[in-house]
């Protein structure tokens, strides 16, 4: 999966942040930054996805206000591109994080209906759509029971249970810990979702980061300092255990994740 294109409130793809500086994703597409990418995924026969993102509410709220034309801009912006360099599937990525109204989620069904339908008519390939495990159970833009119809995949985004804006220090993606420590955990959403979605239409997404934070205590759940909160990668983790002699890691043996 090429990650990817931004969306503008129209449907169309953002190709300037400002009047003379080109988007990184759409400017790594267009200016050779892919040829490896592309000719691996040649040699090695591996069928690749567009994948196609906003997170803004304003240009989210925007571009389901008026869904059917704002799906065919998108269409009419990403099918040349799609077969161009390849691409056979188009993953649509709409990262909204707030309760939505009815009439919101019912114009986000029919944006997704009408993409599917335009992917099929231009022999595009399949849709896939990334979606938090929170819609399962929350009122999110997102409604898989509408739609799960109209997509071939559906990306379940088992991760961020706890994220840099958390208040207490916790796992990015329990297994377990409904009945103790979480809200909400990854097995319970997996298990959800196969009350709405066919299991071959389902990817897990998992994480392959963490978080730390600024914290007042040394245990898992401790309060953490506003604003501290930072994505950690793996080879940061590896670090902070290399360079303090006091730290260790440990396992939450509840969420089945480590810490230190």
């Amino acid at each position: 999966t090429y990650f990817g294109l931004t969306i503008g409130p129209d449907g169309k793809i953002v190709k300037l942040t400002n009047p003379t500086e080109s988007e990184p994703g759409w400017y790594a597409l267009n200016n050779g930054q892919l040829n490896s990418f592309f000719e691996n995924a040649r040699n090695n026969k591996i069928q690749l996805s567009l994948l196609v993102f906003s997170s803004d509410q304003e240009t989210i709220n925007q571009l389901i206000s008026n869904p059917q034309a704002h799906a065919q801009n998108l269409i009419g912006e990403v099918a040349p591109i799609m077969q161009q360099y390849g691409f056979t599937d188009l993953n649509l990525d709409i990262e909204s994080v707030t309760l939505a109204s009815d009439s919101a989620r019912k114009n986000f069904s029919i944006f997704v209906k009408t993409i599917k339908q335009l992917v099929d008519q231009k022999k595009l390939g399949t849709l896939t759509i990334d979606a938090s495990p929170t819609v399962l159970i929350k009122n999110y833009l997102i409604d898989l029971e509408e739609i799960k119809n109209a997509v071939d995949k559906i990306v379940l985004m088992t991760y961020d249970y706890h994220y840099f804006n958390s208040y207490v220090t916790g796992p990015v993606a329990p297994l377990n810990g409904v009945e103790s420590d979480s809200e909400f955990d990854s097995a319970i959403a997996i298990k959800v979702a196969l009350n709405t979605i066919a299991a071959r239409k389902i990817i897990l997404g998992i994480p392959l980061y963490g978080y730390e934070w600024e914290s007042l205590g040394n245990t898992p759940r401790s309060a953490v300092l506003p604003g501290s909160g930072l994505a950690a990668s793996n080879r940061r983790v590896e670090d902070v255990l290399a360079e303090c002699s006091s730290c260790s890691a440990k396992l939450d043996t509840t969420a089945q994740e480590a810490y230190l």
